[in-house]
């Protein structure tokens, strides 16, 4: 007895560490995994309902992911249909409009655009998760990326009196990376450091070559982010506790999307920050050869 009771026993653990192991992987979001089991018994059993279960879930959350994506891509023509009409009603197009109906008419038109970039931002959301998510990667300018999205963003720092500053090293490599998404990883990392940050602050961009890698930071001295919100930074839909008392608009959705395109490039992204001094956001990209 004493000598089969650790046979027995290494044959049950085998098979419940393997269903354990493929329980993480679904709680990761991983429905694809699959655990194999060969006990010729009610483990077998088990493990065979098991992988059912996962088959059954991952074909949910492919229906799940398609219906977003319609409903986000239909979702998007009749929001920007009233964003074009919006704009031709400031402009005069339909006749002089009065200072008492402007004011009812902009709080509407800054709705739109909110919903404009929620309606966006899931798309983006659904496309990476459908497999959808188009990067093209080539030889891209990163100083002039920097440059074109600084003068954008100028008059957000204005407003609030924010300092942008561009320490650019001398002789930038071309990175490979696609130049439309990296603008838009370059304005997700800039507008909420001049978002997050307090009137008069500062936002600092810079580069460090490493090897065969530029490593971009962007750097700011504004709220920072407690431990707790640390770790849930590059989750959908989060918003910090500065976001919601200081009613700073977003969709807690920019993040996420950044760190996939940073990510779909080949590049990496991680942060630094201390509450009440300030971040720093990170992300690497390899240099064309």
């Amino acid at each position: 007895m004493l000598i089969l009771a650790p046979l027995f026993a290494a044959r049950m653990v085998k098979p419940i560490r393997a269903l354990q192991d493929g329980a993480r992987e679904i709680e990761r979001g991983n429905f694809a995994g699959r655990v194999a089991i060969k006990t010729d018994d009610e483990l077998e059993e088990l493990g065979e309902s098991f992988n059912h279960m996962a088959a059954g879930l991952k074909q949910l959350q492919e229906l799940k992911n398609e219906f977003t994506f319609i409903a986000a891509h239909e979702l998007r023509t009749p929001v920007t249909a009233i964003k074009g009409f919006l704009s031709m009603v400031f402009e005069g197009d339909a006749g002089a409009i009065s200072e008492k109906l402007k004011q009812y008419l902009d709080p509407v038109r800054q709705a739109n655009d909110r919903l404009i970039q929620l309606v966006n931002d899931i798309l983006e959301i659904a496309r990476s998760e459908a497999g959808r998510l188009k990067v093209e990667v080539s030889p891209t300018d990163m100083e002039k990326c920097v440059r074109d999205i600084l003068i954008e963003l100028k008059p957000l720092a204005d407003e609030k009196k924010i300092s942008l500053q561009y320490e650019a090293m001398p002789d930038i490599p071309q990175v490979l990376a696609d130049e439309l998404r990296l603008k838009e990883i370059i304005t997700n990392f800039v507008s909420n450091a001049i978002k997050y940050n307090n009137e008069g602050g500062w936002v600092k961009i810079s580069h460090e070559l490493k090897d065969n890698i530029l490593v971009t930071s962007v750097a700011d001295n504004g709220f920072g982010m407690s431990r707790e919100e640390q770790k849930k930074v590059f989750e959908k839909f989060f918003r910090s506790d500065a976001a919601k008392i200081k009613s700073i608009q977003g969709t807690g959705l920019g993040l996420f999307i950044t760190k996939e395109l940073v990510e779909k490039m080949g590049g990496k992204v991680w942060f630094s920050s201390e509450e009440g001094q300030g971040t720093t956001f990170n992300f690497s990209l390899r240099i064309a050869s």
